[in-house]
């Protein structure tokens, strides 16, 4: 997960590299390479665990990507591509999957199977639905879909029992699920730039959630029922309108919690 300290890997930072010893490399790093496709050889690394090429005008990943089958960390933001391959779904020791900053619109069917996945990052694409795949994704601790156009959360939002940090920001996202209140897990909410205006009284059913940002937001005032929440620790409302007066009430209602105006 992000900010874990990372395993102590055998790295490499060029195919050429990598293929000298094979079977030793666990991590090929290749991060703003000056590739221009998919690199050739890096089916033949048996023992890799991470791959990163951020930052390679690849436009496409081919479907040998579901042969590197000891693969936990995969790194493809800001490579172009506008379709991931069903076959990544082969790879069920992946835990995180780095896809921001690409033209998806949609993912594949297949990775509703991925139940293994922690970490999934879809920032700045072009999804204008919530993908139907990841009713399927149960093990996401940890789900970022900002700077999407998404306008609905599904009912199968609340399938994602095991989140803890749910990310929507700069989307058209205009009402939540009751659904949402399944996320018992869930400590971070950000509903930032959504053309929200308020929020249902279910807010106070989300148990563990310590911090919520509804910052450029049309929310003024939160739920009487989220005052009995234990662990809300942060609340940003920031660009939002509210009134000293509103703001004088919210916190004499949330006393334990700190507000930004």
């Amino acid at each position: 997960m992000p900010g874990e300290a990372p395993d102590r890997l055998e790295k490499a930072t060029s195919v050429e590299e990598a293929l000298k010893i094979p079977e030793a490399v666990e991590w090929l790093h290749l991060h703003d390479a000056g590739l221009t496709a998919w690199p050739a050889g890096v089916a033949g690394l048996p023992n890799l665990r991470r791959l990163t090429l951020r930052g390679n005008a690849l436009g496409s990943v081919p479907a040998e990507v579901g042969s590197l089958k000891s693969l936990s960390h995969l790194d493809l933001g800001e490579t172009g591509i506008e379709i991931v391959p069903g076959a990544v779904a082969q790879l069920t020791e992946l835990r995180q999957l780095y896809l921001d900053g690409n033209k998806l619109a949609v993912l594949p069917d297949a990775m509703s199977g991925m139940d293994g996945l922690r970490y999934l990052n879809l920032d700045r694409n072009r999804l204008a639905a919530w993908p139907a795949a990841l009713s399927g994704t149960t093990g996401l601790k940890w789900l970022r879909l900002n700077a999407n156009m998404i306008s609905e959360l599904p009912a199968s939002v609340g399938n994602l029992v095991n989140l803890r940090r749910l990310y929507l920001a700069d989307n058209r996202i205009a009402a939540l699920p009751a659904e949402l209140a399944r996320l018992k897990s869930l400590t971070d909410l950000d509903l930032s730039r959504n053309p929200l205006e308020s929020l249902p009284e279910w807010m106070g059913e989300m148990s563990s959630l310590e911090r919520l940002d509804l910052a450029g937001t049309r929310v003024t005032r939160l739920p009487d029922s989220m005052a009995a929440l234990p662990n809300l620790r942060c609340v940003r409302m920031d660009r939002n309108g509210v009134a000293p007066e509103a703001r004088d009430q919210l916190e004499a209602a949330f006393p334990d919690c700190f507000f930004v105006f």
